[in-house]
C-alpha cells in the first residue's frame, strides 16, 4: 500500500461535481487515513485559504472505525468555506 502522501496525490474520480478519494484499499486503516487527509487539508486551507472545488469525497467502508476528531475536522473544513463529505458504502 502506498504511504497517505502518494495515495492521496491522485483522486480515485473526479468530474465537475466532486473529487473522490475512495480509501477502502487501507482496509482497518481507513479511519487513520481519514484523519490524517482532513488534518493536512485543514492545515492547508488555514494557511491558504484554498481549498478544493467542487466537493471533496472521502469513501470508506461502512463498518470503518472512524476517529472522533473526524466529525471536527469535516466541520471545521466547512466552516472555512470548503466543501468535505465523507460517505460510507
Amino acid at each position: 500500500m502506498a504511504s497517505y502522501e502518494e495515495f492521496f496525490s491522485r483522486p480515485s474520480s473526479e468530474d465537475e461535481i466532486s473529487i473522490t478519494y475512495d480509501v477502502r484499499p487501507f482496509g482497518n486503516r481507513q479511519g487513520e487515513a481519514i484523519a490524517w487527509f482532513l488534518r493536512e487539508q485543514v492545515g492547508h486551507v488555514e494557511r491558504s485559504r484554498k481549498f478544493a472545488k467542487p466537493l471533496l469525497v472521502l469513501v470508506c467502508d461502512a463498518k470503518a472505525e472512524i476517529p472522533d476528531s473526524v466529525d471536527g475536522l469535516l466541520s471545521r473544513l466547512n466552516a472555512l468555506g470548503a466543501s468535505y463529505e465523507l460517505r460510507r458504502v
